[in-house]
């Protein structure tokens, strides 16, 4: 799948092509459905994962992902990276890759360490799920609109006269509800708190910050910990 859309991608490259990239049902936009793939082929899944990152990231004309649903694994990967990103009340996006013995991939190196405070560690080594507004509040979608919006939005973006960032953009602005982060909004979390737990170099030292919290958050994160692989949390960190 990685190997036949970072092929397509390259194709409408050479023609600067603008793309615009959802899901074609209602519950998920992408839920790792490569992991089978990947047990048995590691290093083949981790090449093609990293290259459609890398083209995502660079790619020259528009592109917009329409975050609907929910998104884990390679879904992070064939929108996080991109140009403009559209969550809605039905985004859950997490990285809960420490649960089955592996550790974040699709180039999350480069977007994880980006989010605001230590928000990276909470997702990387809890698999924390960020909800509708929470994706764009942490800096992981550029914009935001209900799901029943997404069909008129969807046409308006193909439809498009101009095919430059800024003629999309403006019509992202003009109908999506929100724009930007801000962080006041992020979920029932205190970004302080979160920082105050998640800022020790060592696994070990992170779980007694979230012990001596003693928070519900904090409880909860611990639980997920205690639920995951002591060689992923160590690779995550």
């Amino acid at each position: 799948m990685m190997e036949r859309i970072h092929k397509q991608l390259k194709f409408w490259r050479k023609e600067i092509r603008p793309v615009l990239v959802k899901s074609t049902g209602s519950k998920a936009f992408s839920v790792g459905g490569d992991q089978k793939y990947g047990y048995l082929r590691p290093l083949e899944i981790s090449k093609w994962v990293s290259l459609l990152a890398s083209l995502v990231a660079t790619y020259p004309a528009p592109y917009v992902a329409l975050m609907d649903g929910m998104m884990m694994g390679a879904g992070c990967g064939t929108s996080v990276h991109g140009q403009f990103r559209v969550a809605t009340e039905r985004t859950v996006l997490a990285m809960p890759e420490v649960f089955i013995g592996h550790f974040p991939d699709v180039c999350a190196s480069y977007f994880l360490p980006r989010l605001p405070g230590k928000l990276c560690h909470l997702l990387g080594l809890t698999g924390h799920r960020f909800e509708g507004y929470q994706v764009m509040d942490a800096g992981l979608a550029t914009h935001y609109c209900h799901s029943t919006s997404l069909p008129d939005l969807q046409r308006i973006l193909v439809n498009c006269a101009g095919t430059s960032s800024l003629d999309f953009e403006a019509v992202l602005e003009e109908h999506t509800q929100f724009k930007g982060s801000c962080s006041g909004h992020m979920m029932s979390l205190n970004l302080e708190d979160v920082n105050a737990c998640f800022s020790a170099a060592a696994v070990e030292d992170i779980r007694l910050d979230l012990e001596r919290a003693d928070d519900s958050w904090a409880r909860e994160a611990r639980a997920r910990m205690a639920a995951s692989l002591p060689t992923s949390l160590k690779l995550a960190k």
